[in-house]
């Protein structure tokens, strides 16, 4: 696991430090006040939480449609179960309840 010191965003840059390394990256300043912003919201959380916590969010993201585009996939193979019959094996095999 990399540990990241917290982020310094100087005169437009963003600095990065890792052990023994410094990353530098341009950020309109626009996305630079959203960052100090998102922090500001919850003072706990550092610049760089609010990039983490994007990141995360972006990779949650990128998962999902990934889902979607397998599940349209197959949908177009016809690799489909009707919602019904699903419904009833699903509920039999976990013991729920059919309702009226």
């Amino acid at each position: 696991m990399t540990c990241l010191r917290p982020i310094n965003i100087v005169e437009g840059k963003q600095h990065y430090q890792t052990i023994g390394v410094l990353m530098n990256i341009d950020l309109p300043a626009e996305l630079i006040e959203r960052v100090h912003q998102k922090a500001k919201l919850n003072r706990r959380m550092s610049d760089a939480d609010v990039i983490r916590r994007a990141l995360d969010s972006l990779d949650w993201f990128e998962q999902e449609l990934v889902a979607i585009e397998e599940g349209i996939s197959a949908w177009r193979a016809g690799e489909v179960q009707d919602f019904t019959e699903f419904d009833r094996e699903f509920r039999h095999q976990n013991g729920i309840a059919f309702g009226d």
